[in-house]
């Protein structure tokens, strides 16, 4: 595997292992199965997760953790956010590391928040908001 590549596969098998975990530990918690959401409560996530103090705390745990490789202390729902970002940050390194070599390598730290911070910024949260609002459909007010 080239030398760029293996920062990455490297940080996805650790995120791949929190993604695991935590979607262990979020099945016990039956106000995050999506599928009992309801058109309000998926508007009401949203709102939430838009929020600027809860978009900081979660960034905030995720510096944290890439830098230590542990999580501060987290509420449950900024804990059901972490999920959130860890889950599109896997999918789309896994997209990355097939298909697309990076133009440089980089340190494990910096894969870390560029996966979980930068691209959820650009792209994750948008694709994290389709997939809510597909299971209520219409039923969310514009």
């Amino acid at each position: 595997m080239p030398p760029e590549k293996l920062a990455l596969k490297t940080v996805l098998e650790t995120l791949g292992a929190e993604l695991r975990r935590s979607a262990e530990a979020l099945k016990a918690l039956p106000a995050n199965s999506r599928e009992a959401l309801t058109a309000q409560q998926v508007e009401e996530r949203l709102a939430r997760e838009a929020d600027p103090n809860m978009r900081e705390r979660v960034t905030a745990a995720i510096v944290h953790y890439s830098h230590h490789l542990n999580w501060p202390l987290l509420s449950q729902v900024e804990a059901s956010f972490v999920y959130e970002r860890l889950n599109e940050a896997v999918a789309f390194g896994r997209w990355l590391l097939a298909k697309a070599v990076p133009d440089q390598p980089r340190f494990d730290q910096v894969w870390m928040e560029w996966l979980l911070i930068e691209y959820w910024n650009y792209a994750g949260r948008a694709r994290w908001r389709d997939r809510l609002t597909s299971l209520v459909g219409d039923d969310l007010p514009q």
